[in-house]
């Protein structure tokens, strides 16, 4: 994610502040792509208004899909994670487009059929 859109994040949900500096979110930030950007928000704001008072450990892709790791929660938090990650499923990471997951190269990745054509297009080029 951009330096950008990881501010915004971590600025506006206090869940993201104070955690342990050797948590990977204290070292690496929000490591996913800027097409997950609004589904984060959405996230974030649900877990905001359902009173969360945790912090989050992680944030990343792993295996095309979001991964979102916290301290800690009741089964209702961590259903709504569930549905943002099932969400990640369906959306391309580089620009929120409906996407599905990517299996033509060694990486999984969910990614719109445009961004698919371009990755593919990318690694022809390689030698």
């Amino acid at each position: 994610m951009t330096p950008e859109n990881d501010a915004k994040l971590t600025e506006r949900f206090s869940f993201f502040q104070g955690a342990d500096p050797r948590e990977s979110f204290s070292m690496f930030g929000v490591e996913c792509g800027d097409g997950w950007f609004d589904l984060l928000w959405r996230l974030c704001t649900d877990l905001e208004l359902m009173g969360w008072q945790g912090h989050v450990t992680q944030v990343k892709e792993k295996f095309g899909e979001l991964r979102f790791y916290i301290s800690g929660a009741t089964e209702e938090v961590f259903n709504r994670i569930d549905e943002a990650t099932d969400e990640s499923h369906r959306t391309c990471e580089t620009c929120g487009q409906p996407g599905a997951l990517d299996q033509s190269l060694y990486w999984l990745v969910t990614l719109c059929p445009t961004h698919t054509q371009e990755r593919a297009e990318a690694r022809k080029e390689r030698p």
